[in-house]
């Protein structure tokens, strides 16, 4: 009699539970892409945390102005024994091909952690730059001043979780390959890099233009790898 109770209530449950889920889900998905306004600024920090990195919508392919660069993460080490800093290691390019190879692996979630990192960096989505470029900062209204400093004061915040995170995954990272060895820090590198404009794609002089930002070294910390 109770097993059959307790059954009735799982067999119940769990589609209302699942329900709800996927209507909240759906729902700050929604709030993260529609255009900037008053309401979606109030609840972005939820929405963004929520959101980045996993579920990160990137819709450049069909804007008017595409993505034009990629990003490479790289680490360099310092181990315990050595005085002389490691090699620059590329972190993500090993990742892509591996999950170009099979895109229902576990890896098409993970290499989204640090390249979606890496792209959101300066603390602003792509809303909220256009907001920020089209004001007029000597005739801004209240509530566009409001904005703005709101604005300013996540991406700020942003750009430390996303730092962290990447610190996290050059962590794991470093601990998956360098698990025999004392690491006593890490940096991370992120190098921005001009892709190939398809009006290009067979000039074989074609020069992509790099540009990189390195962080600072971070004392290692060590944590599961992925």
């Amino acid at each position: 009699m109770v097993w059959t109770l307790c059954r009735k209530v799982v067999v119940y449950t769990i589609p209302i539970f699942l329900s709800i889920a996927l209507f909240i889900h759906f729902f700050l998905i929604t709030l993260h892409v529609m255009p900037k306004n008053p309401i979606s600024n109030e609840i972005s920090p939820i929405v963004n945390t929520y959101v980045s990195p996993l579920f990160t919508q990137n819709w450049h392919l069909f804007s008017p102005n595409p993505l034009m660069r990629n990003d490479v993460v790289y680490m360099q080490l310092k181990f315990k024994d050595s005085s002389t800093p490691s090699d620059w290691f590329d972190i993500t390019t090993p990742m892509l091909k591996a999950n170009y190879k099979n895109y229902f692996s576990p890896m098409n979630r993970i290499v989204r952690i640090p390249l979606t990192a890496a792209t959101t960096m300066n603390g602003m989505n792509d809303e909220e730059l256009k907001f920020v470029s089209k004001l007029d900062k000597k005739h801004m209204t209240k509530e566009q001043s409001l904005m703005l400093e709101d604005i300013e004061k996540r991406a700020k915040e942003s750009r430390e979780r996303m730092k962290s995170l990447l610190y996290r995954f050059a962590f794991a990272t470093a601990e998956k390959y360098f698990s025999d060895k004392q690491i006593d820090s890490v940096r991370v590198r992120i190098v921005h890099e001009q892709a190939v404009p398809f009006s290009k794609r067979l000039d074989k002089n074609f020069k992509k233009e790099r540009t990189h930002e390195d962080l600072e070294w971070m004392k290692f910390e060590p944590v599961i790898s992925w």
